[in-house]
């Protein structure tokens, strides 16, 4: 038994003193075609939030004909069409005026559900300022919004989907409050 032990320990010793196997030569990963697509798509996003900020979206510019949002307050559709995004912005700009905070926005990538993979989406965090300008009755009002909100893309790299999650019925119930501001 000892001398089997003996051969173990030899057989053993040999083994890890033969030198390592070459080791293939490490090459770079290849680009993920993810990370340049939310490049692109981030810019797209920066070009939409500054358009929509100045009040002249070119809608044909940014959105699929067949986009949809995900309308999130309270009350309101699941999902709105183009059309009904194009309502909704000339409403909205009608009766407010929005500035976004650039220090506050923060880009994020997006990645597919399933493999974890940066997929080219794009998701911000940013601090929008919304003001309802002063009436015969009313001060102007502001209100600042956190706001996160996600966009997806077609190929041709426009938006088809587009959520997001901010507390709007908050912000309108306050800025919608007739009390006059000392």
């Amino acid at each position: 038994m000892k001398l089997s032990y003996a051969y173990l320990f030899l057989a053993v010793l040999a083994v890890s003193c033969q030198p390592a196997a070459e080791q293939p030569e490490v090459t770079a990963e290849p680009a993920n075609d993810g990370k340049a697509l939310f490049e692109q798509n981030s810019a797209t996003v920066r070009a939409l939030l500054e358009a929509f900020q100045n009040e002249n979206v070119d809608h044909a510019a940014f959105y699929s004909d067949s986009v949809i949002m995900a309308d999130t307050p309270f009350g309101s559709n699941d999902t709105i069409d183009l059309d009904a995004i194009k309502q909704n912005h000339e409403m909205m700009f009608a009766m407010y005026d929005f500035a976004l905070d650039m220090d506050s926005l923060n880009l994020l990538p997006g990645v597919n559900a399933e493999t974890k993979e940066i997929d080219g989406s794009v998701r911000y965090y940013g601090d929008w300022s919304v003001t309802i300008t002063a009436t015969d009755s009313t001060d102007e009002k502001s209100g600042i919004l956190p706001f996160y909100e996600s966009f997806d893309f077609n190929e041709d790299g426009k938006i088809i989907y587009q959520q997001y999650y901010a507390d709007i019925t908050g912000l309108m119930t306050y800025l919608h409050d007739n009390r006059k501001e000392d």
